[in-house]
């Protein structure tokens, strides 16, 4: 009964995190606030020196893709020590291939828990060890089709504490 539970708990926040992610960026990009609708359109006028530097500049910078890193926290079970309140740190905007490693959390479990390591997302998933202190994410980003943001994906992993005799 309790394995079924873990697993429904977790089939359900990854779903709900897919859902998050997959979401279409560019429904949002088309809606208008009061005072844009109410204020008059502005029309300036290029120079034709300007405009082949200003659309090579604009193709080049919407090609670029970049990853957003997310640690999420089961605070029934542990806590992030520099943020006990937190249930989930996000690194935002990590270019796709970069380069520097991330600093994972330190985790203290809470009484009757033990944490064992890290089960990550991305576009392979894989699991880390508890000893784990950094996380190259290089090429790891799952990304949506046609999409310019991927995602990463850690959850902790932690098991019951053994029990005193």
């Amino acid at each position: 009964m309790q394995k079924t539970s873990r697993f429904s708990r977790l089939l359900t926040l990854v779903t709900a995190v897919a859902l998050a992610v997959c979401l279409p960026v560019s429904a949002y990009a088309e809606t208008e606030t009061t005072e844009e609708a109410a204020a008059p359109a502005v029309v300036e006028e290029a120079t034709q020196d300007n405009t082949a530097d200003e659309a090579a500049s604009e193709d080049s910078a919407s090609s670029v893709r970049v990853v957003d890193v997310t640690i999420f926290m089961d605070t029934t079970k542990g806590y992030f020590e520099s943020d006990p309140d937190n249930v989930a740190l996000t690194y935002l905007n990590r270019a796709e291939f970069e380069e520097t490693p991330i600093t994972l959390p330190t985790v203290i479990a809470n009484e009757g828990w033990e944490f064992k390591g890290w089960d990550v997302w991305g576009k392979e998933h894989f699991v880390l060890g508890a000893d784990a202190t950094e996380l190259g994410t290089s090429g790891l980003g799952a990304f949506p089709v046609g999409s310019l943001v991927g995602g990463i994906y850690l959850y902790p992993i932690f098991m019951e504490a053994p029990k005193p005799v």
